[in-house]
Parts: C-alpha cells; structure tokens; sequence
C-alpha cells in the first residue's frame, strides 16, 4: 500500500512571544494529520496530536528556545491508520523581555500627551496602545523604537490608560511580549463658551455659559473691575449663577473656570472672563396719585425719579393675591379704562434704568389705591311725613356723594337733590299728592371739582 505524501509546505510564526502556530498544506489522500513537537536539543518527541485541521497552536512554550515541529500524514482504511510520511521545521521563541521600568506621561494642553518610558533590554521596538477609562479594550496606536510618543487629538476632561509593549524582532517580524507598563491621566477641561454677564435687576448679574463636555462642575469669581482681587461664589454643576445685590452703578469682572475631578485632583480648565455693569439704585416716586376720570376708569400719574428712564406699572384688586403687570412708559402718567365698577384697586409705579436695550425694574416702588364708582343697587322710597319720602339706599366706598333723581316716568330722569356725604344712606325729599313718583340714585366723585359719575340704579 502506498504511504500517504507528506504535507509539501509547513511554516511556523510567533503570535506571542512564546507562542507558535503551525500551519501546512493540505494533503489530498490523507484523512488526518500526527502533530509533534520538542525541543531542538531533546531527542524525545511529544505523544502526538491528532487532527483533521492544517494548523495548529503551541502557546507558553519556553522563552528564548528552538523547537522542532513534526507533521505526519495518515490514511484510515478498513478501520485501521496507516501512517503515511512526514516533514519537520523549526522554529525559536523570542527572549522573555521585562516591562519597562518607568512609564510616565505629561500633558502638553487639554488635547495632547506625551509618554516616556525607560528602555528595555533585549527590545526592538515597543507597541503603544491606549484606551477611555470607560473602555474595557485598547486601542492599537503605533509601533516605535523610540521611548517616546505624542498622542494627539485627545477629548478634553476625559480619563486616558496608556499601555506599553516591548517586542522582539523574529526575522523581520516584532512580536510583542506578554509584559507590559500602563499609566493613567486625566486631561483638563476646555475653557466654557459663550460667557455672558446679563442683568436682571439694578444691582443682580446672571451669568450663563455653554456646557464644556467632560466638566465635572464650574467655579465662579467675581469682583469690581477697580480691584485686583477676586471674590470666590462657589462651585456649581450647572450653567448659570445667579450673583445678587451688588454695589449699585459699579463695573464688574466675571470669570468662570471648569473643573474636572481625578481622585482626590481637581483638575482646572482655562478661565474665561466677561465683564457688566450694575445700574443706579433709583427713588420711588415721591408721590403717586390715582383718580377718576369715569366711574370704572382710573388715571394714574406721579412724580419723576431723577435718573429713571421708564416706569413699569402694576396694579391688582384688594382682593388679589398679587399684582399684574400693566405696561412700561417713559410718561409719568398712565390711564386705566373700563375697570370693575364698585371696586377697590392698588396701582404700583416701579422706576426703571435702561440699559442694551432693556428697561430694568428697580427695588423701589411707590402704591396708590381708589375706588372705582359701583352702581348702586334699587333705592326704596317710604313716606316720610305729609309730602315727604324718605329715599334710602346702600352707602358704597370712594364716593363725594349721591344724586337723587325723582320723576313720573320710569324712563325719563330729574334729579331733584344732589347730596355731599361719605356716609349717608337716605334723604329726605318732598313728593307731589296724588302722583306716582319713580326714583332712582347714583353716586359720585368729586375730582379737581369735576364731578365723575357713577351708573343711575335701577327704578
């Protein structure tokens, strides 16, 4: 029976220092393959090692050792294996290199590093790799045979591992080794963005600024522009801060620093700056006057605060909760149409500065309040005594006093008594014998001598 050929082609490379695949071609009669193997300088080979495949791994061989491969062919027949011929190639592991001693890593800005590690004996070149801290994996990134390297392109604020492989050349080829060294850093944060100092009161200063990716939080500083010392606010994990009550009509500087935390390091970002002024701290009007110029519609004016550029005015009922917002005028004076009748309301004036186009309220304020004239409700008429009637009706708040209107058609009005009182509820007027008289009454408000009339009630 004719042996089975052996395999025309057998290699041999490392894939790890001390790690050798065996590869060969395929045989097309054989049904198998015996795999052996020893030292070179040993003249036992191992128990064999069948298999049906081409290839084959040896892994933690011996460092730095020579080794013979043997491939033999076989053929099954009649459920007996007839060993067919073989071939044999060698191969050597590399040196077991050490890691390098010393690894250490500077960063040149938010973005880049550089590695510097000690020389290994025995090493050709070295592998770089690096991965996030947040990475279960490196990344390959260069081979040199340098002891040094420059990562760029790095995110800022964001923990790297860095990882340094001595390899061997075998034959052209350089393996790595099974030791290595790492080193961890943390780059700074970037600078925030877009920092704007804006007011929101007279003496109040909002800072906002565009999130830094990898800031674990921004430290705030702030001080007058005549001063070279800065004034510490806090750490904060937003973007925006709020600083109140400051001195009034003063320039102010601003800075923002992001921070990133390492451990127990805080890692701090370049600083950015801006810069705003506070505005006068204004009076409140001296006075602030609200009268009538309809029974339901109110006019309101006050005096002028010196250095004030506007007024925003504000007025509720008295059985509001708070005051709305009404409107803003650079007058001194602002009418009120068509309010409920019959009641009372508070008017507030709030001086204002003007500053980037934008008015802003003061903390002072002055109030005023009246009442709006109410219809009042149907009047009763008794007699009173032979050729009298005694016309009573229910008193309403903020008027001078009443008309008493007297006549022989309900539609038609003659008023007959105009009565100055606060506080009256009745009158006393003559009535013609033998006629039937409807009656009706309104009140009023006397305002610079002008009297403002309320709606007549019903007969």
């Amino acid at each position: 029976i004719k042996r089975t050929s052996a395999p025309t082609k057998i290699t041999t490379s490392l894939y790890g220092h001390n790690d050798i695949k065996l590869s060969w071609s395929k045989v097309a009669d054989a049904d198998g393959y015996y795999i052996y193997y020893k030292k070179s300088t040993s003249d036992t080979w191992s128990v064999a090692i069948n298999t049906k495949a081409t290839e084959y791994k040896f892994a933690n061989l011996s460092s730095d050792t020579k080794y013979d491969f043997k491939v033999k062919t076989y053929k099954i027949k009649n459920n007996e294996i007839l060993p067919g011929n073989s071939k044999i190639v060698s191969c050597k592991t590399a040196i077991n290199l050490s890691a390098p001693t010393t690894l250490k890593v500077n960063l040149e800005n938010n973005t880049s590093a550089v590695l510097n590690w000690s020389k290994v004996s025995g090493a050709a070149k070295y592998k770089i790799y690096y991965k996030k801290s947040t990475s279960s994996d490196y990344t390959y990134k260069s081979i040199t045979s340098g002891l040094s390297y420059k990562f760029s392109g790095l995110a800022s604020g964001t923990k790297y591992i860095f990882k340094i492989v001595p390899c061997t050349n075998m034959s052209g080829s350089y393996v790595s080794d099974d030791s290595y060294k790492t080193v961890s850093v943390t780059t700074k944060p970037n600078a925030v963005s877009n920092l704007k100092a804006t007011l929101y009161g007279h003496d109040d200063i909002n800072l906002s600024w565009v999130k830094v990716a990898g800031a674990d939080g921004y430290y705030i500083y702030y001080k007058k522009s005549t001063s070279k010392t800065w004034s510490s606010a806090e750490a904060v994990t937003n973007c925006e801060y709020k600083i109140k009550d400051l001195a009034d009509n003063i320039k102010y500087d601003f800075k923002v620093e992001s921070y990133k935390k390492d451990g127990s390091t805080i890692l701090k970002g370049s600083e950015k700056t801006t810069s705003c002024y506070t505005t006068r701290n204004l009076s409140s009007p001296s006075k602030v006057t609200a009268t009538l110029y309809g029974y339901d519609d109110v006019k309101l004016s006050w005096s002028k605060v010196t250095y004030a550029k506007a007024y925003k005015i504000y007025y509720k009922t008295s059985f509001a909760k708070s005051y709305s917002y009404k409107g803003t005028t650079t007058k001194n004076y602002m009418n009120f149409a068509n309010l409920s009748d019959g009641v009372k309301y508070y008017f507030k004036v709030v001086p204002c500065t003007y500053v980037n186009k934008t008015y802003f309220a003061d903390d002072s304020y002055k109030t005023s309040s009246i009442y709006t004239l109410k219809k009042i409700s149907t009047p009763k008429a008794a007699k009173y005594s032979s050729g009298k009637v005694k016309i009573s009706w229910t008193n309403i708040s903020g008027e001078s006093g009443y008309q008493i209107s007297q006549s022989t058609s309900k539609s038609k009005t003659k008023i007959v008594s105009t009565y100055k009182t606060t506080s009256g509820k009745s009158k006393t007027i003559k009535a013609t014998k033998g006629k039937t008289s409807y009656y009706k009454v309104r009140a009023y408000k006397t305002v610079n001598g002008k009297k403002i009339y309320g709606a007549w009630s019903s007969v």
